[in-house]
C-alpha cells in the first residue's frame, strides 16, 4: 500500500528542489530524498525502480517546468535576442537545475529529456516559436545553435567558479552583448 502522503508530483518536487538547493545531486542519494520526504527510502522504489531512473524523471519534470515558466516570459512580440537574455537568466537564477541537465554526468541524456532528436538547438528553437525570426530557416538554426553552445559554456564557466569575481549583473551585460552580436551577424542590425 502506498502512502497516502507520498505521491510521484511530490517526490519529483522534492528531489527537484534539493538539487536547486545544492546545486546539482553532490551529496543527493535515495535516503536523503526519504529523509526531506520523511519516508523510508523503499517506498520511492515503489515508484521508481533505481536511482537513475528518479533522476531521469526529475530532468524532465525540471525541464517540463523551466518550459513552462519560460513560454510565460517570452511573449510573441518579444524579438529574438531579448528572449536569448530571458533564458540566460532563468539559468543564472537556477544553477541547481543547470548543473543537473548540462555539467553532472547521468544515465540519461540531455537530447532524451529535453524531447529533441538532433541538434541540440532544437529545444530553444521550440520555445522562441512565437518570437521574430529570421526567414531563412538554416540562418534561424545556425543562430540558435551558436547562441546554445555560448549559453552553455559561459554558465558552466561562471558555475564552476573560473570567473565568479564577476557579478551576475557584469555577466549578464556581457551575455547579452554576445547574444546581440549572434543575432546581429546573421540577421543584421535593423532586423532586431
Amino acid at each position: 500500500m502506498r502512502h497516502q502522503y507520498l505521491t510521484e508530483s511530490r517526490i519529483l518536487s522534492v528531489t527537484l528542489a534539493m538539487i536547486e538547493s545544492n546545486n546539482g545531486t553532490q551529496h543527493l542519494n535515495l535516503r536523503a530524498i526519504a529523509r526531506a520526504l520523511t519516508c523510508a527510502h523503499q517506498s520511492i522504489y515503489r515508484y521508481y525502480a533505481n536511482y537513475d531512473l528518479l533522476l531521469e524523471a526529475v530532468a524532465a519534470y525540471g525541464v517540463g517546468k523551466m518550459r513552462t515558466e519560460l513560454a510565460e516570459r517570452i511573449q510573441p512580440a518579444i524579438n529574438l535576442w531579448d528572449a536569448m537574455q530571458i533564458i540566460f537568466v532563468y539559468f543564472m537564477a537556477h544553477e541547481g537545475l543547470f548543473r543537473f541537465l548540462w555539467l553532472e554526468k547521468h544515465a540519461f541524456t540531455e537530447k532524451r529529456v529535453l524531447g529533441i532528436e538532433g541538434n541540440p538547438s532544437e529545444w530553444l528553437r521550440s520555445l522562441l516559436k512565437t518570437v521574430k525570426t529570421p526567414a531563412n530557416e538554416a540562418v534561424l538554426i545556425k543562430q540558435l545553435d551558436i547562441a546554445h553552445t555560448y549559453m552553455i559554456g559561459r554558465l558552466a564557466k561562471y558555475f564552476n567558479h573560473t570567473d565568479r569575481q564577476q557579478s551576475s549583473a557584469e555577466l549578464l551585460k556581457e551575455a547579452g552583448e554576445a547574444l546581440r552580436m549572434i543575432v546581429i551577424i546573421e540577421m543584421g542590425e535593423e532586423d532586431i
